[in-house]
């Protein structure tokens, strides 16, 4: 594969991951999720039509009306819930469970996931890819409470790490979140973006959002530095 060895060979000595539509496509299972609760809060955008359109809104923020971040975190939550409940899992990206164990196998490795539910209520899913659960860590923005964001997940395992020695340059986050690059550029982090479907728009706020540093899939050696 090489990715892991390359990102290593570069002075990476831990790698942040992100899950939805980094690792595995989430799409479908989320945006039933989201259907079944969208009668309790106002969405932008009519869930019936194409799926890369509702990613889009996602991407760009304007997929749902909820301007006040409290409300919008039990949103999240209320979603991830029902996901879980339905257990309508999603499709592992190429080369995901073989890049987390190469990457495991060179550096700390992390799942760190913006979900807005406990670590512990998705590990059977988890477990349904195949991903090296004994080799690998996973954080959730669940796990640290309610109203916790994904950069304040961040900003504590900066800490976290940096007290075994790691710092913050010599971590590496690949995620196909625009928010998630620009929180890990502004914490210090490096930041990679997955561009997870060809879509122009999306790219661009992707390669914006990581400084032009993207990559189209986890199976191979990118050259990217």
């Amino acid at each position: 594969m090489g990715l892991a060895r390359d990102l290593m060979e570069l002075g990476a000595k831990a790698l942040f991951i992100d899950l939805d539509m980094t690792l595995v496509d989430t799409a479908r299972g989320l945006i039933i999720a989201m259907d079944m609760v969208r009668g309790e809060f106002p969405l932008e955008i009519q869930l019936d039509s194409d799926t890369r359109a509702i990613m889009k809104s996602y991407y760009n923020g304007s997929l749902i009306k909820i301007n006040e971040p409290m409300k919008r975190w039990i949103f999240w939550r209320y979603v991830w819930i029902k996901y879980l409940e339905n257990r309508i899992y999603g499709i592992p990206m190429p080369c995901s469970e073989d890049f987390l164990r190469e990457s495991a196998g060179r550096m700390i490795t992390a799942i760190v996931t913006g979900r807005e539910v406990e670590t512990r209520l998705f590990v059977d899913e988890l477990n349904s890819y195949g991903f090296p659960l004994d080799m690998i860590s996973v954080y959730s923005t669940g796990d640290l409470g309610f109203g916790v964001t994904k950069r304040e997940l961040y900003e504590q395992l900066a800490r976290k790490y940096g007290r075994l020695g790691i710092p913050r340059s010599s971590i590496v986050v690949i995620s196909d979140s625009p928010r998630d690059l620009l929180f890990a550029n502004e914490i210090g982090f490096k930041a990679i973006g997955y561009i997870p479907f060809d879509d122009r728009e999306v790219e661009e706020m992707i390669s914006m959002a990581s400084n032009g540093i993207v990559i189209r899939t986890l199976c191979t050696n990118h050259g990217l530095f």
